[in-house]
């Protein structure tokens, strides 16, 4: 997860992250870092057998008597405070919010009925068990992966490391 990846680098537990690319992990001066990967989130989580799975999109009013599934503001604060702010900027008003532990909790979550929770782009073609992905009309907040690390970084064979990823980007986004 990328708030265990932040703390373990900044405890110089760990060198190297790759974490989600949402609000606010870049915003902690302990970290650098680099988008790998663009995946916006647009979508919504619902179980395979939810009457709305067979959609192709969504109305944001659609969802908004079906709970909604998150993390505890206070595991992220910027990013729930962004897609709250995207909710409200399309008209979706969550009925209720349950709070989870993890993104595999909101997954297994969504999948056995307890409500619905956001997806992106990529899991329309790598779908997650149990769940079906479906865009929701006017939702677009950029996510995806970044390779994070301590500004501060001196040790060559680490850097070694990052600058071998920035090369894989670089060489990935001009095919």
């Amino acid at each position: 997860m990328s708030l265990r990846q932040i703390e373990s680098l900044v405890r110089r537990e760990i060198d190297v992250g790759i974490a989600g690319a949402n609000s606010g992990v870049m915003d902690n001066p302990a970290i650098a870092g680099v988008t790998l990967v663009e995946d916006v989130i647009e979508c919504a989580l619902l179980p395979e057998n939810h009457p709305l799975a067979s959609r192709t999109w969504l109305k944001p009013t659609d969802l908004e008597d079906i709970p909604f599934l998150f993390l505890d503001r206070a595991a992220q604060p910027r990013f729930y405070d962004t897609l709250m702010q995207a909710f409200a900027d399309i008209g979706l008003v969550p009925k209720s919010r349950i709070t989870v532990n993890g993104p595999r909790a909101l997954w297994r979550s969504a999948a056995d009925g307890l409500g619905w929770t956001t997806g992106s782009r990529s899991n329309r073609a790598q779908k997650l068990p149990g769940v079906v992905a479906i865009p929701i009309e006017g939702l677009r907040i950029p996510s995806g992966l970044q390779l994070i690390w301590r500004p501060d970084e001196s040790d060559s064979a680490i850097l070694a490391v990052i600058d071998a990823f920035r090369v894989v980007r670089s060489a990935s986004a001009s095919s």
